[in-house]
Formats: C-alpha cells, sequence, structure tokens
C-alpha cells in the first residue's frame, strides 16, 4: 500500500514537472512560412501610362496555406489594389518595397484578421521581381 501511494506521488508529480514545461515554455516565434501568391502581378501605375510587374511572397506567422488557397482571389485583389495605388514618384522612391510591403501586410491583416491571442498572421511581402516600365 506504501509502495502504490509513493509510485502515485511520483507519477503525480511528473505529470505536474510536464504541464508547467509545457505551458511555460518558450514559443519559437522566428519560425515564418511562405505563401507564393501565383502568377506575376502586371497593373497600372495610377495616373500614368507606364506599367508595374512583380511577384510577391507573403510571409506568414504560421502556416495557413490551405486557407489562404480557399480565398487567393481575395489575397490577390488586395495585393494588386496597393500596387494599382501608387504613383509615379511613389514608385520611384528608394524605399517603396519596404512601403509597400508594410502596406500589403496591413491591409491582408484587416482582411484575415487575427484570433484573439494570436499573431497577425501576415508578416511580411518580398518581392522576386520588380518592373516599371
Amino acid at each position: 500500500m506504501k509502495k502504490n501511494t509513493i509510485i502515485i506521488i511520483i507519477c503525480v508529480i511528473a505529470v505536474a514537472v510536464g504541464a508547467v514545461y509545457y505551458f511555460t515554455r518558450p514559443v519559437e516565434t522566428d519560425k515564418q512560412y511562405y505563401y507564393a501568391t501565383g502568377d506575376a502581378f502586371v497593373t497600372n501605375v495610377l495616373d500614368s501610362s507606364k506599367l508595374i510587374k512583380t511577384t510577391v511572397v507573403l510571409g506568414l506567422s504560421r502556416d495557413a496555406g490551405d486557407e489562404l488557397d480557399e480565398k487567393i482571389a481575395v489575397v490577390r485583389d488586395c495585393v494588386l489594389n496597393v500596387l494599382r495605388n501608387q504613383t509615379v514618384e511613389q514608385y520611384e522612391r528608394g524605399d517603396l518595397q519596404d512601403l509597400l510591403s508594410a502596406a500589403i501586410v496591413e491591409r491582408l491583416n484587416e482582411l484575415f484578421p487575427a484570433q484573439q491571442g494570436e499573431a497577425p498572421l501576415f508578416v511580411k511581402a518580398y518581392f522576386s521581381d520588380f518592373v516599371m516600365q
């Protein structure tokens, strides 16, 4: 009887230690997932006859590829809207890609709000080619 009590106490302590570790362990926040938005975007520049062509890959805080695949039209429309609403002067700025990335991320996070306690889904927009003609 005494031996069983000791074994039960050891098991309870082991479970408690495991639970404390599980719920207080550091969460990996540096992990980033990537989502390709498909074909290149080609659109006109605001108030100009110039065109912009770019390919966008989105950095995500979690794996949401399946969810985004179902809503790819919404994602592409949002990115296209941000790209289309830039002037030639804005496209000629040196920090344009950073500004576009921030604008795309902000707009997408509005369209796909995070659940309470979660980090925003969209972290960064990356451009693999960028041409204005």
